[in-house]
């Protein structure tokens, strides 16, 4: 497992004359975890989705690790009951991957977290003795399957039925 370190030193400065600049010194160590989440799957996006109509698509989770690890998709609060997860929790062995099914069901009361119908989020995958979660984007633009129009009157004129008449 590949650690890496990180050193640099930053100058606090005041806008009194009288107080000197402080150099603070930071200092970090990093590694490689042992659970990633698949390139191809670091992005879902499920394109234009009408609200109470499932998607489906897979996340797979991979294990870099020499132990199997218990592992479990966790989307945000606000977003669970719009998502869910099959299986909800897996064990992945060591070396090998993991898909999870995503069943992504929009409804209406989605637009009170989006307004605007665009998603846009990091979404969880807990994984167990590792300290923060391994994180995927999940995209969608939900909209509604109703036909709005404008005017409640289009005068098309006489027509017959074998005549296309359109109106702008």
């Amino acid at each position: 497992m590949t650690v890496s370190e990180l050193s640099t030193t930053m100058l606090l400065h005041f806008h009194s004359p009288e107080v000197p600049d402080v150099p603070i010194v930071i200092r970090g160590t990093g590694s490689e975890v042992p659970v990633i989440i698949r390139e191809t799957s670091t992005t879902i996006d499920l394109a234009c989705c009408i609200i109470n109509t499932l998607y489906r698509t897979e996340l797979v989770v991979c294990n870099r690790g020499k132990t199997s690890l218990r592992v479990s998709p966790t989307a945000p609060a606000w977003l669970r009951p719009f998502i869910e997860y099959v299986p909800k929790m897996g064990f992945v062995q060591p070396n090998e991957s993991m898909g999870y099914q995503l069943k992504f069901r929009p409804s209406r009361a989605i637009f009170q977290h989006i307004p605007d119908g665009v998603l846009d989020t990091d979404v969880g995958v807990s994984v167990m003795g590792q300290a923060l979660p391994v994180t995927y984007r999940l995209k969608a633009s939900v909209t509604t399957s109703d036909l709005e129009f404008s005017t409640t009157n289009i005068a098309f004129g006489p027509c017959t039925p074998h005549e296309g008449i359109s109106r702008p």
